[in-house]
C-alpha cells in the first residue's frame, strides 16, 4: 500500500512539471516540403501528396525532318524556336499549335521568331491598313510555281482531283503538302516572299494581275492582308495558320486564274 501511494504521488508530480520543448534542436533546420511529402506518403495521405507534387505536361510533336516524335519539354527555348521554324516551313500548323499550347509562356514568341527566321520581310500588318504590296497595283500578286505548272499556256489552276468542298481556311492550314488538294490557288502580294520560297528549289515565279471585277464575286478571292477578309476566312479560330497567312501576305483565289492574267514568269536564285 505504501509503495503504491508513493508511485501515485510521483506520477502526479510528473504531470505538474512542464514538458520538454517540442521545437527543433539548435542548428537543426525544420523539415522541408520533400520531407513533409515523404511523411504524408508514409501516412497514406495520397490526396495531399498529389496536391503538392509538381504537374509536368509532356507533349510530343512530330519533327518534320526526322519524322520522329519528340517531347518538347526536354528541349531548350532556342531549340523550340528551331522546331517551330521547321514546322512553319513544312506548313504543319496543327503541330505548331500543339507546340505553342504546351508552352504558354512562349506562345507568341515561338510563332513570331519562327516567322522572322523564314520570311525575308516580315512585319506586322496595321489594323487600319489594307496591307502593302511590292507593286502600286493592289491587284498584282505573285506565285511560286510547281514544276508541272505552265501558266502562260494553261493559267494557274488547282491540281486535278481537288476537293471543291474544302474552305479557304482548310487550304491555308494544309499548305502544299495536303494529301487531297483544294480548289483554291495561293498567291502572295510580296515578291520577296515568293522569291524566298522559290530560291529554296530554284523554282519559277509568276507575276499576275487579278482580272477586273474578280473581287466583286463573293467568296472567290480572299486577301489576308485585309483584316476583314482575314476574319472572313478564319473567324476566331485561326491559330498559327492565320499568322502564317498574314506574314506571307497570302491571297487565295477559288479556281485559280486564266493564262490572260499572267504578266510574266521568271526564276529566283
Amino acid at each position: 500500500m505504501y509503495a503504491q501511494g508513493r508511485r501515485a504521488q510521483r506520477s502526479a508530480q510528473d504531470d505538474e512539471r512542464p514538458g520538454p520543448a517540442r521545437g527543433p534542436r539548435p542548428g537543426i533546420r525544420p523539415p522541408g516540403p520533400e520531407a513533409l511529402i515523404a511523411l504524408q506518403r508514409t501516412a497514406g495521405n495520397a490526396a495531399v501528396v498529389r496536391a503538392h507534387a509538381p504537374a509536368v505536361q509532356r507533349v510530343a510533336v512530330t519533327d518534320p525532318h526526322s519524322k520522329q516524335s519528340v517531347e518538347t519539354d526536354s528541349r531548350s527555348p532556342e531549340q523550340r524556336v528551331v522546331l517551330a521554324t521547321q514546322l512553319l516551313r513544312a506548313k504543319k500548323t496543327k503541330e505548331l499549335d500543339r507546340l505553342r499550347a504546351a508552352h504558354p509562356d512562349e506562345h507568341d514568341s515561338l510563332s513570331d521568331r519562327a516567322l522572322r527566321t523564314i520570311m525575308p520581310r516580315y512585319r506586322d500588318v496595321h489594323a487600319e491598313s489594307s496591307g502593302d504590296s511590292e507593286s502600286e497595283d493592289p491587284n498584282v500578286f505573285y506565285r511560286t510555281l510547281r514544276p508541272e505548272e505552265l501558266p502562260m499556256r494553261n493559267g494557274l489552276r488547282p491540281p486535278i482531283g481537288n476537293d471543291v468542298n474544302k474552305s479557304a481556311a482548310d487550304h491555308i492550314r494544309a499548305g502544299s503538302r495536303a494529301k487531297v488538294k483544294s480548289s483554291w490557288v495561293s498567291f502572295t502580294r510580296s515578291i520577296k516572299t515568293a522569291a524566298a520560297w522559290a530560291a529554296e528549289n530554284e523554282s519559277r515565279i509568276a507575276k499576275v494581275r487579278l482580272p477586273d471585277g474578280a473581287r466583286v464575286t463573293d467568296g472567290r478571292v480572299y486577301d489576308t492582308t485585309d483584316p476583314e477578309q482575314l476574319a472572313a476566312v478564319f473567324g476566331n479560330n485561326g491559330g498559327s495558320a492565320e499568322n502564317f497567312a498574314k506574314a506571307s501576305q497570302e491571297v487565295v483565289v477559288k479556281g485559280g486564274l486564266d493564262a490572260e492574267a499572267v504578266l510574266r514568269v521568271f526564276k529566283a536564285k
